[in-house]
């Protein structure tokens, strides 16, 4: 079954298997995701969209517990009013070009977020359905850093690394409600029931404000 991870979670998921997708839609012919894991015998990869998604589904086939963190928007926050807002605890980190989930590459990455979690369910019906296997998602949160652009594998393995080493590598934030507001989560999204909360998000160091 898939859960939403918490900062409190982390400690205990650290030894296990940690998976992490920088998801990008395109078509068959872009290698447009990178999947990494803090698993040795899985070196890092570029792969397609559908690709990516089966190779997740293989490697939670022989395993009782994963974490899987997800490089997209993973919960959308509305205002008093209705009214999409930012969630502020994670997008304001880049003040000069806040990367708000409703527009851009953020509505982008919801969207394939949100399928590629469909996808994975359809092609793991049983796995995920079963309560002897437990998935805790996290968002992943990477944008430019010190060094430059990173590639999609590159980000990938940021995010494991991020995790793993928390919180000396990363930082960890938690969704908020605005006052009045309202928040969703792509498991709402995909009436995906029994899932509680938002998932928290990482932020591997060396992060830095996009230049405008």
């Amino acid at each position: 079954m898939l859960r939403a991870g918490r900062i409190r979670d982390i400690e205990a998921l650290q030894p296990g298997l940690v998976l992490a997708v920088d998801i990008g839609f395109a078509g068959s012919r872009k290698r447009s995701c990178g999947l990494a894991s803090n698993n040795k015998d899985h070196p890092s990869l570029h792969l397609t969209f559908e690709n990516a998604v089966q190779a997740v589904a293989n490697l939670l086939r022989n395993v009782k517990a994963a974490t899987l963190i997800l490089e997209s928007p993973l919960s959308y926050v509305f205002d008093a009013r209705g009214n999409p807002a930012g969630r502020l605890a994670v997008e304001r980190i880049a003040p000069n070009a806040p990367r708000y989930w409703y527009f851009g590459a953020g509505a982008v990455t919801s969207l394939a977020a949100a399928f590629f979690l469909r996808r994975l369910i359809e092609l793991a019906p049983r796995t995920l359905s079963a309560r002897s296997l437990r998935v805790t998602i996290f968002e992943g949160f990477v944008s430019y850093y010190a060094d430059g652009r990173i590639g999609h594998r590159e980000v990938a393995e940021r995010l494991v690394h991020g995790f793993v080493r928390f919180p000396e590598a990363s930082e960890v934030l938690e969704i908020a409600t605005p006052y009045g507001g309202r928040s969703l989560t792509v498991f709402e999204l995909l009436d995906y029931s029994g899932v509680r909360g938002s998932p928290a998000v990482v932020i591997p160091h060396g992060f830095v404000p996009r230049p405008e």
